[in-house]
């Protein structure tokens, strides 16, 4: 019996911005959260997130905080975050109430924030 090779995939997205991640409680939880540039703004853009996920990082409660872009749609970026307890990011109402405040991400983008909650199972 033979083995098929393993298919090639192309990256989704390209690291924009990199720290190593902690070691996660039980009760942490993951957020990812896409940014749609409108395509004049997507160097501000860019610069306004590295901004706020450098903010992020210095925050007790953010475990782990990187920022990324997409390879496929590079005017689309995605953080990906992980803080110690929902209630920290439910205390900040998201992006919108982080003490860096959203600056000018609001007029940066084509479409509004979109944000998924994670939890590892596994």
């Amino acid at each position: 019996m033979s083995t098929l090779p393993a298919p090639r995939l192309a990256p989704a997205f390209k690291l924009v911005s990199s720290r190593k991640p902690s070691t996660t409680s039980d009760t942490s939880v993951v957020f990812v959260s896409t940014f749609h540039a409108r395509p004049e703004y997507d160097g501000l853009l860019r610069c306004e997130l590295e901004r706020l996920v450098s903010t992020a990082r210095r925050e007790p409660n953010v475990i782990f905080c990187d920022l990324f872009r997409l390879t496929a749609h590079g005017s689309t970026y995605v953080i990906q975050s992980i803080w110690s307890t929902r209630d920290n990011w439910l205390r900040h109402k998201g992006w919108q109430g982080h003490p860096a405040g959203l600056g000018l991400i609001d007029q940066c983008l084509s479409r509004p924030i979109e944000v998924i909650e994670m939890e590892e199972i596994l």
